[in-house]
């Protein structure tokens, strides 16, 4: 008999808060040590990679969340899977960072 695991969507969602909740306290960490930026910036610099990079935890959340409430058929194959929703999650908030501070810090 096979098992089988529905998703549920508030579960989802919250996962997907709370990756956004790390992606922006990661961020905000990161641009509170700016003292002086570039004028060439803009006024609202901080706007790309704070929206970036909520957006991308936001995702990697949820996806972290199916990975993980996956029925894998064996131990093995549940360990590997949650270590590839791990991987991911860490993966998309480091491109949501990069894509976010493209052309500020890192040009």
């Amino acid at each position: 008999m096979e098992s089988e695991t529905k998703l549920r969507g508030s579960l989802l969602f919250t996962y997907g808060v709370v990756g956004a909740a790390i992606g922006l306290s990661i961020i905000g960490a990161f641009l509170y040590t700016v003292r002086n930026p570039n004028p060439l910036w803009g006024s609202y610099w901080t706007l790309r990679p704070v929206l970036s990079c909520a957006l991308s935890g936001f995702v990697a959340g949820t996806i972290l969340y199916i990975l993980m409430s996956y029925p894998y058929r064996t131990m093995l194959w549940s360990i590997i899977g949650k270590l590839i929703g791990l991987a991911t999650f860490f993966g998309l908030l480091w491109v949501g960072m990069v894509a976010g501070l493209a052309g500020t810090f890192w040009h």
